[in-house]
């Protein structure tokens, strides 16, 4: 159907005017900043929307509001960018020590004797040596306190053992020990930031003669703390028992599982446990919530999800192809296909429904127009590691559109479900809030140093992962090209085989050859799955990581913003409640959110790695037998040439 220019013209406007009006009622008005959005469209694909069909801008929108808040700003963007490049350069210093400089008298009084001529010796007559008495030897420096690492103190010993000074702080040492021996350091140590976690947590005294009278009930006896070789922080001698101060005792990163909350209305003067940091002030109180109904998926144990395969559905003439994703749930046995902006609208619904509560992230759509067979395949490997991290958390397998999106087959059904979660806001006042109990548990105290080093493990394990998947990036190019180059090599293997059936007696020699030719090329096959072994297991498990550690302290931060909030209005009477409950909720949610995703990323490690070594165990048999069959018939043309003579 042909259409005039004017009609065009017409469209592209009419087109153009309700892309502005989305923008304007999705952005604007929902207060998220124009210029952090302009930039968001520059690099996904460009910042003029007549590039966007109404369908990617949408999808566009959608990613944009997962991945950034509303109210946050570009210079705030920029400037978190900032800090977490200095991290990064700050994260490998290692300790190197310094010459330290002579007095200008001593300078002064060495120049002249490089000045002077040497005297000249003497011939003196040989005297019986003198005895004297000998002279007692300098009593021994103070030594610091009995601990498994040491920082040196001379000079000479100290450039050395710079490297293995850093070692021994990461892996033989407690963070205490080490923050009880920088009294002793030279002015001339360049701290690390290990020193710099450990100073936080030890600036109280060791002793309990050092504290006043009235501070000596607040410390009870603990069992001391050392480090031992299985556990590379921390590990207790039940048998010698020492005092300790409150700011040595660790964190929650490192307790075992425990009751959370408690339900009187006191404030947390003491810790619940030997590893837990007491709350600076504030109370423990509970408010009333709406209690959450049990579904089929919250009810089990453990289930899990499978995205075994993934295929391309073609739109038809007027519509774009697109890829979906088969989704297999165990136990239960549920099979359905959804798309990537399906997705993306699951995650929006479980952050709208379940405030404070981690969300994974999901890996960002890129806005190319095409559907190639590498990404496809990379996203299904996240989308899978994406959905069994939500089923994990007992709170979100609540969620009905959870139930709906693993279950329903039927497409009128799921569109219905869909339409109906589209209009689901975020929560309105606490009381609406989900819970298993029907109370929701705050606490307004604060815990720096809780919160301290939970930012600190987070970004240096977020800035670790990132140069780890770019590594294992390089590693899977060099199998590859190893890959490429064996295979390059067969065909001339093969034009030399060739060459030996010109002459009718050297029919062995092209057997050889011939042989020789197909393992080396079941060998270059061999070399291409060990490339895309190593992008599965490294590469994308180092990528999603550092995306998890950015979700994490995203929670932090906005337990940050909220707490700055409640301090600001604590002197103003009108509304101080409402933010003082909000606060009190997210401070302690977001804690422990971030202890829980910690403690089970250890058991996905263990499982993902343990998976690893087995296809490698089963891809070493299969690289063996190609050898094994070469050498039989390496063996069997030898003897037949043997025969021959």
């Amino acid at each position: 159907m042909d259409y005039s220019s004017d009609e065009e013209d017409y469209l592209e406007v009419a087109e153009r005017n309700a892309k502005r009006n989305f923008l304007r009622e999705e952005i604007i008005e929902m207060n998220y900043d124009p210029q952090l959005f302009t930039q968001y469209l520059e690099n996904m694909k460009a910042a003029d929307i007549d590039a966007w069909t109404f369908d990617e801008l949408s999808d566009c929108v959608r990613e944009f509001k997962n991945k950034y808040r509303a109210g946050q700003t570009l210079e705030e963007i920029e400037e978190q960018e900032r800090q977490e490049k200095e991290k990064e350069k700050r994260l490998y210093e290692i300790p190197i020590a310094k010459k330290p400089q002579l007095s200008e008298e001593t300078q002064q009084t060495s120049s002249k004797k490089a000045e002077s001529p040497p005297p000249k010796k003497e011939k003196k007559k040989k005297e019986k040596p003198k005895v004297s008495e000998p002279t007692p030897p300098p009593p021994p420096p103070p030594q610091p306190a009995p601990s498994t690492l040491s920082v040196p103190t001379n000079e000479r010993d100290r450039a050395p053992s710079a490297v293995n000074t850093l070692k021994g702080q990461l892996l033989d040492s407690s963070v205490h020990d080490i923050a009880k021996e920088d009294k002793n350091k030279p002015k001339y140590y360049t701290e690390t930031p290990i020193h710099n976690i450990a100073r936080k947590t030890a600036q109280a005294p060791q002793k309990l003669s050092d504290y006043p009278a009235e501070e000596k009930k607040k410390y009870e006896y603990q069992p001391k703390l050392q480090a031992s070789p299985d556990s590379p922080l921390i590990a207790t001698k039940p048998i010698e028992k020492t005092k300790v101060s409150e700011p040595a005792r660790f964190e929650p990163l490192l307790r075992e599982e425990e009751p959370r909350y408690k339900r009187k209305e006191t404030p947390p003067a003491q810790p619940s446990s030997d590893y837990i940091e007491p709350s600076i002030g504030g109370e423990a109180y509970e408010l009333p919530a709406q209690l959450v109904k049990e579904t089929e998926l919250s009810r089990n144990q453990n289930p899990t999800v499978e995205i075994p395969t993934f295929e391309t559905v073609e739109a038809g003439f007027f519509g774009s192809n697109y890829v979906v994703y088969k989704i297999t749930t165990n136990p239960f046995g549920w099979e359905v296909k959804r798309r990537y902006s399906e997705f993306a609208l699951l995650r929006e619904v479980l952050a709208n429904s379940f405030p404070g509560y981690y969300i994974p992230p999901l890996p960002e759509k890129k806005a190319t127009g095409k559907t190639g067979q590498m990404m496809a395949i990379k996203r299904q490997k996240f989308l899978q590691r994406y959905m069994n991290s939500i089923l994990a958390n007992r709170m979100l397998r609540t969620s009905t559109f959870l139930v709906s999106f693993l279950k329903e087959f039927s497409a009128k059904e799921w569109n219905a479900a869909k339409e109906q979660n589209k209009k689901v806001r975020k929560l309105d006042g606490l009381k609406t809030y989900p819970s298993f109990d029907g109370y929701l548990h705050c606490n307004t105290g604060d815990q720096p140093s809780t919160i301290s080093k939970m930012n600190d493990h987070l970004s240096y394990s977020e800035t670790i992962k990132k140069k780890l998947k770019r590594h294992f990036e390089s590693v899977v190019d060099d199998f590859s090209k190893i890959s490429a180059s064996l295979a390059a090599s067969v065909d001339l293997i093969k034009q030399l085989a060739d060459v030996q059936s010109i002459l009718n007696f050297n029919t062995d020699q092209q057997y050889v050859y011939d042989s020789l030719k197909e393992a080396i090329y079941q060998w270059s096959e061999h070399e291409k799955e060990q490339s895309q072994f190593i992008s599965d297991y490294f590469y994308m498990f180092f990528k999603y990581g550092y995306m998890e550690s950015g979700a994490l302290k995203e929670l932090l931060r906005e337990r940050e913003n909220l707490m700055g909030s409640y301090k600001k209005s604590s002197n103003v009477k009108a509304g101080t409640d409402k933010i003082k409950d909000l606060f009190g909720y997210h401070n302690t949610l977001s804690l422990g959110e971030v202890e829980r995703v910690i403690k089970e990323t250890k058991s996905v490690a263990c499982e993902h790695f343990g998976e690893f070594a087995r296809s490698e165990s089963n891809h070493a048999i299969k690289l063996r037998a190609i050898w094994d069959t070469l050498f039989s018939k390496m063996l069997e043309t030898s003897e037949r040439i043997n025969r021959s003579r």
